[in-house]
């Protein structure tokens, strides 16, 4: 199950590399079918460890499905609507509780880390996504280490440092020609 992890987490590491390094407001609805892939491979990669990762394939399940549902509104050129990311945000908060049967450190850093993940998902550009992102993946770093989870560790350091390239290439460019 090590291997098949392994795998998973190869996946999701090369989704959401390219979710981190893509540019742009034209590009959000890339970035999310590539957040979309990367989080139901990661998904799965905390099943085949065990069922003591629940709480963060609960998660990354419920971000696959976010994404997905964000990308049919983006793709047509329509905004998320708020109350939308609320349903996310309730939908990550209950089944963590009732994943983990109540609340415990564990819960708590995915259900904080998910809400992070519901502010990137509606953002409408690509340095907030990486903003956001970045905080989700210090978040989760946080989580696989209280619950041993180190493939998805290796996967969310990996994405971490994606993460921070992406904004040093991306938006520190971007902010220094607007001084111009």
């Amino acid at each position: 199950m090590q291997t098949l992890s392994l795998i998973l987490s190869i996946i999701a590491i090369i989704f959401s590399a390219l979710s981190s390094l893509t540019k742009g407001e034209k590009n959000i609805v890339r970035i999310l079918v590539f957040m979309s892939i990367s989080n139901f491979s990661v998904a799965l990669s905390y099943l085949v460890l065990g069922m003591e990762n629940i709480n963060g394939a609960m998660s990354c399940f419920i971000g696959g499905i976010s994404c997905a549902i964000n990308f049919l509104y983006t793709s047509k050129q329509k905004d998320v609507p708020l109350w939308l990311s609320g349903i996310y945000a309730l939908a990550y908060t209950a089944l963590n509780i009732i994943s983990s049967s109540g609340i415990n450190p564990g819960c708590i850093i995915a259900i904080v880390a998910c809400l992070c993940f519901v502010m990137s998902v509606v953002q409408k550009n690509g340095r907030m996504f990486r903003v956001w992102m970045l905080s989700n993946n210090i978040l989760w770093c946080t989580y696989d280490i209280v619950q041993g989870a180190y493939q998805p560790l290796l996967t969310h350091s990996i994405l971490l440092a994606f993460y921070v390239i992406g904004i040093i290439i991306n938006d520190r460019k971007s902010k220094s020609k607007s001084n111009l």
